[in-house]
């Protein structure tokens, strides 16, 4: 008996032996396809995000600012075809690139901007996606370029018959696009990797009026702007602000942040466990009690692109900022006033 006891357990340790737990855990990961999100989302894939937009449809040349901060993507529209220019991180691409627009169904800017996307990796700050609708009768269809540091690349035409509405997501090893849908992936066909385009010399002419007609409005920004804010603004702003709200009682989920002003320049700064950003701003005083803020570098650079960085308001002896770009960085729907106190 005891020995058929202590034949049964070497049987059962030579199983055990055989047994790989890595085979195991290799196996219940090859059960989970990339259609399934939650864990599966890596460093490689760019999600889409909620950007700020400004636009002016009214002008001769209808113009679309995109901004995600560090990056700022201008779309300029000439008749039915579309220009962007990109800046991050302080690099500018100074040329504008003809990219793909389809209005045979989107047929206004509005529409068409409403089915923009950009996709975003909060690990790269240097690059990023955006699609443009160019749907067609057989197939939804976007219109997909990455852009990195200040240039911008073709990737192709994506589609697919049909699906439902979702968000869109990225994968950059890969190269596949996908659509979000209650936590499942469904992949767009890329349709085609050539860029027909229009003609070299409608290119070269609509880009000379795109130069021309920047740096008509540079000229007339700067002319408009060029009066001296009042004295009382001068000195040094300071606040802080919960910039991970899942982590308040983490002191690395704050954000600090200054606005100085003095006659000679406006700075304002930003430091986050997330990130650091510094700009040159152009005070624009809109009355006593208030004053705006437009970042520098885009109003000599990119002046259709301008973004109001901030506005400061002076109310019963206390300033509050609103500022768009925060409330992007922490995802806030709302207007949210900012409390600074001044030095």
């Amino acid at each position: 008996m005891k020995l058929m006891i202590k034949y049964l357990i070497l049987v059962a340790l030579l199983l055990i032996s055989c047994f790989d737990p890595k085979s195991k855990e290799t196996a219940i990961s090859n059960e989970k396809t990339v259609y399934e999100t939650g864990q599966q989302i890596t460093e490689t894939i760019f999600k889409e995000v909620v950007f700020i937009g400004k636009s002016d449809y009214e002008s001769e040349i209808k113009t679309l600012s995109i901004q995600y901060q560090p990056i700022h993507l201008t779309i300029k529209y000439l008749d039915e075809r579309a220009y962007i220019q990109v800046q991050n991180q302080s690099k500018k691409d100074a040329k504008w690139h003809l990219v793909n627009i389809n209005f045979f169904y989107d047929n206004s800017y509005e529409s068409a901007e409403k089915d923009i996307h950009l996709l975003i990796n909060r690990n790269y700050k240097d690059r990023g996606y955006v699609l443009f609708p160019s749907f067609t009768e057989q197939f939804a269809t976007y219109a997909a370029y990455k852009f990195e540091k200040a240039s911008i690349i073709y990737l192709g035409e994506y589609g697919t018959e049909s699906f439902d509405k979702g968000l869109f997501c990225f994968d950059e090893k890969t190269e596949k696009l996908y659509i979000e849908v209650n936590d499942k992936l469904q992949e767009l066909e890329l349709l085609t990797k050539i860029d027909s385009g229009d003609s070299e010399q409608i290119i070269k002419n609509d880009i000379q009026t795109l130069l021309k007609d920047e740096k008509s409005y540079t000229e007339k920004y700067k002319e408009v702007n060029s009066s001296k804010i009042s004295s009382h603004w001068y000195g040094s702003y300071e606040g802080a602000f919960l910039r991970i709200k899942e982590e308040s009682a983490d002191p690395r989920a704050w954000a600090s942040m200054s606005i100085n002003i003095s006659k000679d320049s406006t700075v304002f700064k930003l430091f986050s466990y997330i990130e650091e950003e510094d700009y040159s701003l152009i005070p624009i005083e809109k009355s006593k009690n208030i004053i705006d803020l437009v970042q520098q570098d885009l109003v000599e650079n990119n002046a259709n692109g301008q973004l109001n960085l901030g506005t400061i308001i002076y109310k019963d002896k206390e300033y509050f900022l609103q500022s768009p770009h925060l409330d992007s960085l922490i995802g806030e729907t709302n207007k949210k006033l900012y409390k600074l106190k001044k030095e």
